[in-house]
């Protein structure tokens, strides 16, 4: 359904405002380029194209008490008088198609741009930070040359000092052995002597003069012993007794990864181990030494449900889930009973896009969770029980509807809002979803009226649906394929064309835009989607003799499946169809 919208103008700028009639912020899609503006709003939906170009990238959108305002600067400063472009509807949507294809180029070039500038930025980090670890490393290696310098004199000085000390003993010790020099005495000549005086000397006493030169030998003897104990006392040196021995164990920590210390990640080290937890004990590297890899891996990363928790948290929050997956299944294998555990790995699917393994995980959890008469009677635990519940119901519903199960998703949400009634985002969900839930009825209904060959009373069935909905993409592509069976072609060109523009749009995991059961993004069955798509629209534009555009079209699901003969031969024939028209 198409939106209301007012706009006023300056020289300037162009200001359009958009009430949104309920829709909460979170589900408002605004996609601008320099002459074209979409707002998609569910159920509604603004198409403006702007009568002269603008600079979208100066686009402020705001909203405000229900309103949507978006300002827009225009390209060249004018008053335009009106706001829609003129031309006939295939006119405007080649001048769209141009707008959309160039904003398409300049989104690239900016990309390339911020890629180019963060690799320059990351470059300049680094040359600054190995300029400054370099400033570092030859600071430390100034520093210890100078202690090496210092330390090498210190000690050059201790043996300076102690060869001192050696030669002042040295020459002490030369100065006790040298010998007595005696004072030298005249020999006394015969004539200096006076024989008188020895005349009454008794000539027996030779004997007495022998014994006192004996005694005289005797008492050198002994003098040069007692010199001889006194050096050998001067050469004593005091040696200290051996010191006892023993034993020193120097104990290192474990570690996984062989590499030295300095060059090891510790962080990225412990997130290798959690991811690959459950493929270490069956690799040969650690059977060789099993006591070595518990005392390793064993103690925290297996055995500690919290700790595993905490570091799927940590993965979730970097938006690395299957990392965060693997962690919070490690801590299930430990202890199953944790409804927490199983909440947050559910979210991890439902991001994964793996919608029936969140759907199993909410379910389990919901049945491990106590009863309310067995939570504790306290506010705070109360709250945090409700929370959780409410928690579960959403992500288990926004799965089912996903996957097109708008009736279980409509009984969760339900159940989310008995717990949670004033809400108000839930109340718009429920609403929402009952919607989604007619309109896959009346597509059912649509069906089986085209299977049955009942081409009016489908696309009726389908049309109704659409007015509920004007983004549910299957009855949009379902319907155009009745149109072109009853030879309505430019009825079928419009529904395709907007079906593709539904389906080029990258939808958000929080919202169900676009409507409808919708293969993910990437997905093959998405690629075969948009390639039937294209065909019916080819097949449509070459009934009306448009052959150029039916070449385009053709040529695009060729793209798509290159391995397709026959679409090769379809392009080969438009195209010479496009050559003779032209």
């Amino acid at each position: 359904m198409n939106g209301h919208y007012d706009w006023e103008e300056s020289e300037s700028h162009i200001e359009m405002k958009i009430p949104l009639k309920g829709t909460k912020p979170a589900a408002v899609d605004i996609f601008a380029t320099d002459i074209f503006i979409k707002v998609n709003y569910p159920p509604y939906l603004v198409l403006i194209d702007l009568h002269a170009p603008v600079d979208e990238t100066k686009c402020r959108p705001r909203i405000k008490n229900g309103t949507l305002t978006i300002k827009v600067e225009k390209h060249n400063p004018a008053i335009w008088g009106i706001l829609l472009a003129k031309g006939t509807k295939k006119e405007l949507a080649a001048r769209r198609q141009a707008s959309i294809e160039a904003k398409s180029i300049r989104d690239e070039q900016l990309k390339e741009k911020q890629k180019d500038n963060k690799v320059a930025t990351e470059r300049s980090s680094l040359r600054k930070q190995m300029a400054l670890e370099e400033t570092e490393r030859n600071a430390i290696e100034q520093k210890k040359t100078k202690e090496k310098e210092d330390a090498e004199a210190e000690v050059y000085k201790t043996f300076a000092e102690i060869e001192q000390k050696k030669a002042v003993a040295k020459e002490q010790k030369q100065a006790i052995k040298a010998p007595v020099v005696a004072e030298t005495k005249s020999t006394p000549t015969e004539d200096d002597f006076d024989f008188s005086k020895y005349d009454d000397i008794d000539t027996d006493s030779e004997s007495d003069m022998e014994a006192d030169i004996e005694n005289d030998d005797i008492d050198e003897e002994g003098e040069e012993e007692n010199r001889a104990n006194r050096e050998a006392e001067e050469d004593v040196v005091y040696i200290p007794a051996p010191r006892t021995t023993a034993q020193v164990k120097f104990g290192f920590t474990p570690r996984l990864f062989p590499t030295p210390a300095r060059e090891s990640k510790q962080t990225e080290e412990g997130d290798w181990i959690s991811k690959n937890r459950s493929h270490l004990k069956s690799h040969p590297h650690f059977n060789k030494n099993k006591k070595y890899f518990e005392q390793l891996v064993g103690d925290v990363t297996e055995s500690d449900p919290t700790w595993l928790k905490g570091k799927g948290d940590d993965f979730y929050r970097s938006k690395d889930y299957m990392s965060a997956i693997n962690a919070y299944s490690a801590a299930l294998e430990v202890d199953p009973d944790l409804p927490n555990v199983l909440s947050n790995r559910a979210a991890c699917y439902l991001c994964l896009g793996q919608l029936q393994k969140c759907i199993d995980d909410c379910t389990a959890a919901l049945k491990k969770l106590p009863t309310q008469d067995e939570v504790p009677n306290l506010p705070s635990e109360q709250v945090k029980y409700t929370k959780l519940k409410i928690r579960l119901f959403i992500r288990r519903g926004t799965s089912s509807c996903q996957l097109a199960k708008y009736e279980a998703g409509l009984s969760d949400y339900n159940s989310a809002l008995i717990l949670d009634p004033k809400n108000q985002l839930l109340q718009f969900d429920v609403k929402r979803i009952a919607v989604l839930c007619r309109c896959a009825s009346l597509k059912e209904e649509g069906d089986k009226s085209f299977a049955a060959q009942n081409l009016d009373q489908a696309i009726k069935h389908y049309s109704a649906a659409l007015d509920l909905d004007s983004s549910f993409v299957s009855c949009l592509s379902n319907r155009a394929i009745c149109y072109l069976a009853e030879g309505k072609h430019q009825k079928c060109i419009d529904d395709c064309s907007t079906a593709l523009t539904l389906l080029e749009v990258s939808p958000d995991p929080n919202k169900l835009l676009p409507s409808g059961p919708m293969p993910p993004v990437g997905s093959g069955k998405r690629k075969q989607w948009v390639l039937k798509t294209l065909v019916r629209r080819g097949t449509a534009y070459s009934q009306v003799s448009q052959f150029k555009e039916a070449h385009a079209d053709f040529q695009h699901a060729s793209e798509l499946d290159p391995e397709n003969v026959a679409l090769k031969e379809d392009v080969e024939q438009l195209a010479a169809a496009a050559a003779a028209a032209s």
